[in-house]
């Protein structure tokens, strides 16, 4: 499907990631099983999720944990970059960092210079309900 990276979510460099439009998609170690989930999240700019919450949406043996877009100026350089750094102006997602396991997540992503990324992320994510009755974990809402 042409996506590139697959690489450690946390800490990506930056100088990785295109500066244009796109989706990124954000995968659970294959090996991760039931997760642990913290009760705190490292985020501050929100409050945690409860952790009968996260495990009530955490779907078994399912490695696409979150689906995300990026359609600024700077495109995935930006919104994904942020999002490697637990950056507090990227909240989508926020979930992921109440896994214990948080920093073995990684990340892949595919330009969509042709495409609004917000219809392609869209796309794939009533492909995803399709398949699973519901969003991937760390996504909540279109």
């Amino acid at each position: 499907m042409g996506f590139r990276g697959f690489l450690p979510l946390l800490g990506l460099d930056i100088a990785l990631l295109p500066p244009r439009r796109g989706i990124y998609m954000i995968f659970a170690p294959e090996d991760m099983g039931v997760p642990v989930f913290l009760d705190e999240n490292p985020l501050t700019i929100r409050p945690a999720y409860a952790t009968d919450r996260l495990r009530a949406k955490w779907l078994p043996n399912q490695t696409v944990v979150y689906i995300g877009k990026a359609d600024g100026a700077r495109g995935l350089a930006d919104r994904l970059g942020a999002f490697s750094r637990q950056s507090s102006n990227h909240s989508g997602g926020r979930a992921l960092w109440q896994l214990e396991r948080a920093p073995e997540l990684l990340a892949a992503w595919v330009e969509t210079p042709d495409d609004i990324a917000e219809t392609v992320e869209k796309s794939y994510l009533r492909a995803f309900i399709a398949e699973h009755g519901r969003f991937p974990f760390a996504n909540w809402r279109h």
